[in-house]
C-alpha cells in the first residue's frame, strides 16, 4: 500500500491527494518515492502549494521547462486524463493539449488556467510559474528557445482546427508533412 510505503495513514494520502492537506517536504519525498515519482516533478508543485517566493528563470527554456513539469505534476495528479478528454473540457483541440503537456507549445494565461482547471487544480497554483516564464520572455535578449515557440492563441471564438499531419511515402518517408486543408463550406 502507498500509504505505508510513504509512512503516511490512508487518511493523510487522501488528505493530499484531495488537496485538503499539505506535508512537509520530507513527507512529500517519501510519498513521491512510494509512487515512482521523481522529486523534480514534485518539487515544483511542492513550492507553489507552499506559497514559497519562486525566483526568476534563468533562461525561457528553464522556465518552461518548469511549467512543463508542474502541468506535468497536475496531470499525472489527475490520473492521466486522455488529451481528448483534456480538449473536450478545455475548448482546446486533443493535439495542442498534447503538445502543451510535452512542453512543446506554450500556453498564453486563459489556456493554461482552463488546463489547470481541468486537470483538478485551482490556476493560482499555476500562475506564479507560468508569470515567471513570461518574465524570462520579456526580458530575454534572444527569447526564442533554440528549437522554435509556436504562437498561441487566443480562444475568444471556437477555434480552428490546427493542419493534421499525415505520414507521407516516399523520398520524405517518415516525416510529417500537412495535409491538405479541409473543403471550405459554401
Amino acid at each position: 500500500m502507498v500509504a505505508s510505503r510513504a509512512g503516511l495513514s490512508p487518511h493523510q494520502v487522501r488528505e493530499v491527494l484531495n488537496g485538503a492537506a499539505l506535508l512537509s517536504w520530507a513527507e512529500t519525498l517519501r510519498l513521491a518515492d512510494a509512487l515512482s515519482v521523481g522529486a523534480g516533478e514534485v518539487q515544483r508543485l511542492w513550492e507553489c502549494a507552499q506559497g514559497l517566493n519562486i525566483q526568476p528563470a534563468a533562461s525561457v527554456d528553464a522556465a518552461a521547462g518548469d511549467l512543463r513539469d508542474l502541468l506535468s505534476s497536475l496531470h499525472r495528479a489527475a490520473l492521466r486524463p486522455t488529451a481528448v478528454d483534456l480538449a473536450r473540457t478545455t475548448g482546446l483541440h486533443a493535439p495542442v493539449v498534447t503538445a502543451i503537456l510535452r512542453g512543446e507549445w506554450v500556453p498564453d494565461w486563459p489556456t493554461a488556467a482552463h488546463l489547470a482547471r481541468a486537470l483538478g487544480a485551482e490556476p493560482g497554483l499555476l500562475r506564479p510559474l507560468w508569470e515567471r516564464l513570461h518574465y524570462a520572455f520579456l526580458i530575454s535578449p534572444d527569447p526564442f528557445p533554440r528549437h522554435g515557440m509556436p504562437i498561441p492563441t487566443t480562444q475568444h471564438s471556437p477555434p480552428t482546427p490546427p493542419p493534421t499531419l499525415t505520414q507521407e511515402k516516399g523520398p520524405s518517408r517518415g516525416q510529417l508533412q500537412p495535409s491538405a486543408p479541409p473543403p471550405r463550406p459554401r
